[in-house]
């Protein structure tokens, strides 16, 4: 079968606008992806997200202040929680610093997070009472792991892992031991970045 030369040129030009029709929005994408100005690609949290996130229940602690701080009054703002042991050691006390300042590096959204510090004996715990001029916007709360708020808290608390509770009272992350506060501040910015809440 003998076909003219137009309709060979006609029949080529339909199958390479199929493959551009198909292959230029991917290269335009890979392009964009790897050269576009600004564009950073989504990333995974540093922290652990727990899933499912916690609700936490009822629960009554002692503040520094006098008064309790109750479920209600931790709704409302993003909340930074610390477990201390029976003695704030080096390790204690350079977690507390490092959360200090991932609040402090959140600039206006900083308004948005608390620290909270649960210890069994309060502002008198040893090694912590010394260090609180450090901290003045710190709640220290007096609390352990065996109470009702303490207990809803993985039991792996271990020394330097930090807990966020969102505005609505759950329990949804945690940061471990050692990760370090850039990539504590890049989760936290993430958060206050999506929510429309606290």
């Amino acid at each position: 079968m003998n076909v003219d030369p137009e309709t060979r040129r006609k029949g080529r030009r339909t199958l390479i606008g199929l493959f551009a029709l198909f292959f230029a929005p991917l290269l335009f994408a890979m392009a964009w992806y790897a050269f576009a100005p600004g564009y950073t690609p989504p990333s995974t949290p540093e922290g652990t997200l727990l899933d499912p996130v916690k609700p936490l229940e009822s629960f009554r602690l002692a503040s520094d202040g006098g008064e309790p701080l109750t479920l209600e009054g931790l709704r409302g703002q993003w909340s930074l929680v610390q477990f201390v042991p029976e003695r704030c050691n080096e390790a204690c006390r350079e977690r507390l610093y490092q959360t200090r300042q991932v609040r402090d590096a959140l600039g206006e959204d900083r308004s948005r997070v608390r620290r909270i510090a649960v210890a069994e004996a309060g502002r008198s715990t040893p090694g912590l009472a010394d260090l609180l001029e450090e901290h003045p916007r710190l709640m220290v709360l007096q609390g352990d792991g065996r109470g009702d708020f303490g207990r809803q808290f993985p039991h792996d608390r271990g020394d330097g892992a930090v807990f966020v509770v969102d505005p609505l009272g759950n329990l949804m992350m945690r940061f471990e031991p050692g990760l370090p506060p850039t990539d504590m501040l890049k989760d936290m910015e993430k958060l206050l970045k999506l929510s429309r809440i606290g």
